[in-house]
């Protein structure tokens, strides 16, 4: 076998805290780690370990990571979980489940969860805005397309503590 072991200290692209608040997942050079939130404990393990590009990475539950990657030759949206049944948690499990939530021809990132976590709000393609309904750990139901089509993309997607309206900022023609 030809083990090698990587220190890397920086360089965490993006990062999302858990429901509970007890673990962190982060991505460093495309890969997802995950680690417990606590200063005194440094160790993490890497949870994906493949070529492609993973991003958007945010907690469904404390054991379910839902993230965009490329792996299909375009972004589409997945979610990670622990495939032992010993164990619900990302940090103590050896083997892992990865599941493909969206395939169409278009491009979906920036998942952002609802905060009682039954909904996904997301991007599709140039200019789409998509929610979505969550059903169990690995699956999207109904969707309802809040925006189509156009020329760019909702950013800093927000939910209100009540689950019913999505906050966002999208520039007009004029780039105000």
């Amino acid at each position: 076998y030809n083990i090698e072991q990587k220190t890397f200290t920086d360089n965490a692209s993006e990062f999302s805290i858990s429901p509970s608040g007890d673990w962190i997942s982060f991505i460093i050079e495309g890969e997802i780690f995950v680690k417990h939130n606590d200063p005194s404990k440094t160790r993490s393990i890497k949870v994906t370990d493949h070529p492609y590009r993973d991003q958007d990475v945010t907690f469904l539950n404390d054991s379910t990571l839902l993230f965009a990657s490329d792996r299909n030759g375009q972004y589409d949206l997945f979610t990670i979980q622990p495939s032992q049944d010993e164990t619900d948690h990302l940090f103590e499990s050896l083997q892992f489940e990865t599941k493909r939530l969206t395939n169409t021809e278009q491009a979906e990132r920036n998942p952002v969860i609802s905060p009682d976590g039954k909904k996904v709000a997301f991007n599709r393609g140039r200019g789409g805005l998509v929610v979505a309904q969550i059903s169990g750990r690995d699956t999207l139901g109904e969707e309802t397309t809040l925006m189509d089509n156009g020329w760019a993309t909702a950013s800093n997607v927000a939910w209100s503590p009540d689950n019913e309206w999505l906050a966002y900022s999208k520039p007009d023609l004029n780039f105000n």
